[in-house]
């Protein structure tokens, strides 16, 4: 169905309170009577809310095609200090890439891209810093992660579906990345060899 534009809406209106049952045209002398007009009046009230359907429903047809809104950022999680090896403090990082360094846990930025979808958050406590982990496989070092070193993942590194990270627990510096089929994938600094 066509919306009606607001010009017709109007000349509908206008004609049907306008003339009585018979389709005749009320005239300035006449007077109205609501008890012999009781049946057109309720023709009018149902010429209106034909019309208001007329022209509302396409226009909510039409809202509803539209995509819904990005996600806002929300709280992914908390985090211990584990940068500097105090157990005073910790982080709470949000899905834009915002951390939050609490108590005496040392701050090291934020991720300034507009993005909404870190998953993850990973410290270097042999460095300094920490690694903010997208949901596309992004990496997002802060502070001195990897001090005279590169940080090297495999080759298959996911670019989609990351839901999270977690520090590894041995003596090695990185972290291991998580995909939602629960397979896990180590990134580990090394130090670079000319070649």
């Amino acid at each position: 169905m066509e919306p009606l534009s607001i010009g017709a809406v109007w000349a509908v209106l206008d004609r049907g309170l306008s003339e009585d049952e018979s389709g005749e045209a009320f005239g300035p002398s006449e007077v109205y009577d609501p008890i012999t007009q009781r049946g057109s009046q309720m023709k009018k009230y149902l010429l209106i809310l034909a019309v208001a359907l007329a022209v509302a429903v396409p226009v909510a047809a039409a809202a509803g095609t539209h995509q819904s809104a990005a996600p806002k950022p929300h709280i992914i999680g908390t985090w211990p200090n584990n940068v500097t090896g105090s157990e005073a403090g910790g982080y709470v990082v949000w899905s834009n890439g915002r951390v939050e360094a609490l108590g005496h846990a040392p701050f090291f930025g934020s991720v300034r891209e507009r993005i909404n979808d870190i998953v993850g958050f990973a410290a270097d406590r042999f460095s300094g810093g920490y690694w903010l982990i997208g949901a596309d496989g992004a990496v997002y070092p802060k502070g001195s992660t990897c001090v005279d070193k590169t940080l090297v993942g495999p080759t298959n590194a996911p670019k989609s579906k990351v839901v999270g990270a977690v520090n590894m627990t041995d003596d090695h510096e990185g972290f291991v990345m998580v995909t939602a089929a629960g397979r896990t994938f180590k990134f580990t600094c090394q130090f670079a060899f000319p070649s």
